[in-house]
């Protein structure tokens, strides 16, 4: 298992990409609801099938639900590779 960084999370969300999705994430909208940001929930349940297959961790469905800005994601994956589940 290998640690997801932000870059490692905006190029997996980029390659789960939505045509709708028209901000790019960076440091300043890690707070900002995935909803506004052109996100919805079938691309991260995307992402986190690539988050499984790149860095070994598992981010159970119930568990992403829980993630609503880009920063909320992080800190949940990281928390599921520690095996720390909310």
């Amino acid at each position: 298992m290998s640690p997801v960084s932000l870059s490692d999370l905006v190029s997996i969300l980029a390659e789960c990409g939505s045509a709708d999705a028209a901000v790019p994430l960076t440091d300043d909208v890690l707070d900002e609801p995935f909803y506004d940001l052109g996100y919805d929930s079938l691309l991260l349940l995307q992402a986190a099938e690539l988050v499984l297959q790149r860095h070994g961790v598992d981010v159970p469905e119930e568990v992403l639900d829980l993630a609503e800005t880009p920063r909320m994601l992080l800190e949940l994956v990281d928390r599921c590779g520690r095996g720390a589940l909310v």
